[in-house]
């Protein structure tokens, strides 16, 4: 992997608060990953702890879970801003 430096002029007086890095790599075949990781395909449980064992067996239920519980957020979330605006008309 060959790391490639950047440099960028900030004006004074101006914060910059992050850094950032872009890797390059020779290999064709790299694939960069982000973010939380997918549950393998494992078929041997056995060596796996409890809690990786119920993550793989109800991966179905907590995805329907997490789905819904969205859904009930973003209608609570538009039935606010629609009562935010009849009560800013009726003003």
């Amino acid at each position: 992997m060959v790391l490639q430096t950047f440099i960028i002029d900030v004006p004074e007086g101006c914060g910059m608060r992050h850094s950032f890095y872009k890797v390059k790599t020779l290999d064709p075949n790299y694939v960069e990953t982000r973010g939380r990781k997918p549950y393998t395909e494992d078929t041997n449980l056995e060596n796996k702890s409890a809690s990786a064992k119920w993550k793989l067996i109800n991966r179905d239920h907590v995805k329907e879970y997490n789905r819904l519980h969205y859904e009930q957020k973003k209608a609570v979330l538009a039935q606010r801003k629609a009562e935010e605006i009849e009560n800013a008309q009726g003003v």
